[in-house]
């Protein structure tokens, strides 16, 4: 997992406008690094029934979506994908509308 700095990198209080900052900017990540590990899975262990997701759907129903709800069901997904043969380092391309479910997957 990548550490939490006390202030985030993006922070310069010596680039003098927006363009300085950004021509500044480094992502550091490592070489092995599982993004949804870090953004999901933690808050996962964290606090499981807190709310990951609040979504509206066209017809203006709501409903709130846990980081327990995420984790469960981005194991599903990826293990549906390992049961149809994909393996670590294959790309899966997700085609879907904007909704939990893909966020999930």
């Amino acid at each position: 997992m990548i550490p939490i700095a006390d202030e985030p990198m993006w922070l310069d209080a010596s680039a003098p406008d927006a363009t300085a900052l950004a021509a500044r900017f480094r992502w550091q990540v490592p070489a092995r690094f599982n993004i949804a590990r870090d953004v999901c899975l933690r808050h996962a262990a964290v606090q499981p029934d807190g709310v990951a997701l609040r979504f509206e759907d066209a017809d203006r129903a709501a409903e709130a979506y846990t980081w327990r709800w995420f984790d469960r069901e981005s194991a599903r997904f990826a293990n549906t994908l390992a049961a149809l043969g994909a393996r670590p380092g294959d790309r899966v391309a997700v085609v879907l509308p904007e909704r939990p479910e893909t966020a999930a997957a």
